[in-house]
């Protein structure tokens, strides 16, 4: 089902893009926080990187006997982030480029879809132990660097909703 699972995830970000205009996209509700095309491009980002991670898992059998750490294991099993808001580095969330036009972000996620999917083909046909480290949360095989591709998806989902709730109040509305 992980394949399932992360196109559903994935779809639902892409779908979401019709309803925002390139103001809405780059509309911050706070100078600290990022906006809508941040957090877009913040995903990009991150999954492209988890796609390398599954990668070198699955020409590897580098690290096979280390673990992820309790954490970790916790998200896995429930199979989501915990249900709290996670403040990261802001100076590293300044770094998160704003998108260029709605055109791009979507012909830049529906790519990325298709590169997961490619992702999954391959290690589905590896037998490859190899692990690569998380920087929190202890080492991960190809196969959970894909199911943590889509916990993060969906994580994002309440900043998502936090972003459009103040897009609504402050009088950007919605295109649609």
């Amino acid at each position: 089902m992980l394949p399932d699972d992360f196109n559903t995830t994935i779809d639902q970000w892409i779908a979401a893009l019709r309803f925002y205009s390139l103001d809405n996209l780059l509309a911050k509700p706070a100078e600290q926080s990022w906006s809508m095309g941040q957090l877009y491009n913040h995903l990009l980002n991150e999954t492209n990187y988890f796609v390398l991670q599954m990668a070198e898992c699955a020409a590897s059998d580098a690290y096979a006997n280390e673990q992820m750490s309790d954490e970790g294991k916790q998200m896995f099993d429930a199979n989501r982030f915990p249900d709290q808001k996670i403040v990261g580095n802001l100076e590293a969330a300044g770094r998160v480029p704003q998108p260029k036009n709605i055109t791009s972000l979507r012909n830049d996620m529906l790519d990325l879809r298709r590169r997961m999917n490619e992702q999954w083909k391959m290690i589905a046909n590896s037998n490859s132990p190899g692990k690569t480290q998380h920087p929190g949360l202890g080492f991960f095989n190809a196969m959970e660097w894909f199911q943590f591709s889509d916990m993060h998806m969906r994580h994002h989902f309440r900043q998502k909703k936090r972003i459009e709730d103040w897009l609504k109040i402050s009088g950007k509305s919605l295109t649609g």
